[in-house]
C-alpha cells in the first residue's frame, strides 16, 4: 500500500490496517528499524521491560490515526519528507520500506 509521510514526518495508518493490528484511540507503537524498514508494532503495556531483548522507540498514535517517525530513523534509512512509502502488513508488524 502507497503512502506518503507528511512534512512533519508523519505517518497516516489507514484505519483497516489498524484494525487489523489490533490499534484503537490513543494505542502505543513500537518503532525500529529492522532489515532497512521503519516496523510498526503494537506496544504490550503489560510487557516486562526488563527481561525484553530490546524496545524500540514508543509513540502514541492520535485519533485521526497517525503516528509520528523519529526523525533519527528517517535520517538513518534517508527518508525525506513527502517520500512516497511502501506499507506491508508482516503479521502483526507494519513494515515501511522507501519506494
Amino acid at each position: 500500500m502507497l503512502r506518503y509521510l507528511s512534512d512533519a514526518g508523519r505517518l497516516y495508518i489507514p484505519r483497516n490496517l489498524g484494525r487489523t493490528l489490533g490499534l484503537i484511540d490513543k494505542d502505543c507503537l513500537e518503532i525500529t528499524i529492522e532489515y532497512g524498514s521503519i516496523c510498526l508494532k503494537k506496544f504490550d503495556k503489560n510487557m516486562d521491560i526488563n527481561k525484553a531483548p530490546y524496545v524500540g522507540i514508543i509513540r502514541q498514535i492520535d485519533y485521526l490515526n497517525k503516528i509520528s517517525i523519529p526523525k533519527d530513523y528517517l535520517c538513518t534509512l534517508e527518508i525525506a519528507p513527502n517520500t512516497a512509502l511502501d506499507l506491508v502488513l508482516d503479521g502483526k508488524t507494519l513494515r515501511l520500506s522507501k519506494l
